[in-house]
C-alpha cells in the first residue's frame, strides 16, 4: 500500500539527487575550463546515470501520486491536498525540492554555456585547418533537452 510516507521519502531521494548532480556540474565546469577531457568524460557518464535515476525517479512519483489520487496536483500546490498532519513536512519538502531544482538548473546552465563556448572554438579551429566540424568525430551538440525536466 503506498503510503505519504513513500512520497516524502521519495522527495527526499530526488532533492538528493539533483544536489548531487548540482555538485557534478561544478565539477564539469572545471573540468572543462582545465580542459581535463578524462575529468570531463567522467562527469558526463555520472550525470547519464543520474538522469536515468531521476526518470525511474519521475515514473515511481507518478505511480505514487496517482495512487494518492494527487496525480494532477502542481508540487507546489501538494502541500495544501496533504492530510493536515502531513502539510509542514510536505511544506518544506516542496520548498527544498523546488530551490534544489533552482540550483540544478542554474548550473546546467552555467556548464551548458562553457561546454558550447568550448565546442564553437573546436569548431573554428577545425575550420581553419580546413577540417568540416561536421564530419569530424569530436563534433557533437549539446542542444538536446535536459532529462531532468521537472513539474513545478
Amino acid at each position: 500500500m503506498i503510503t505519504y510516507a513513500n512520497l516524502s521519502s521519495l522527495f527526499t531521494d530526488i532533492i538528493t539527487t539533483l544536489d548531487k548532480l548540482s555538485a557534478l556540474q561544478m565539477e564539469k565546469l572545471n573540468a572543462a575550463k582545465q580542459r581535463n577531457l578524462e575529468l570531463l568524460d567522467h562527469c558526463m557518464k555520472q550525470e547519464q546515470a543520474f538522469s536515468m535515476s531521476l526518470r525511474g525517479y519521475e515514473q515511481k512519483r507518478n505511480r505514487i501520486l496517482k495512487e494518492l489520487q494527487l496525480a494532477d496536483i502542481p508540487l507546489t500546490q501538494l502541500p495544501s491536498h496533504v492530510p493536515a498532519e502531513k502539510y509542514t513536512e510536505f511544506s518544506k519538502l516542496a520548498e527544498s525540492l523546488r530551490h534544489s531544482y533552482e540550483i540544478y538548473t542554474s548550473s546546467e546552465q552555467t556548464a551548458r554555456t562553457v561546454l558550447e563556448r568550448d565546442l564553437k572554438q573546436i569548431e573554428q579551429a577545425l575550420k581553419q585547418r580546413g577540417l568540416d566540424p561536421e564530419l569530424t568525430p569530436t563534433a557533437f551538440h549539446t542542444t538536446s533537452p535536459s532529462h531532468t525536466d521537472l513539474k513545478v
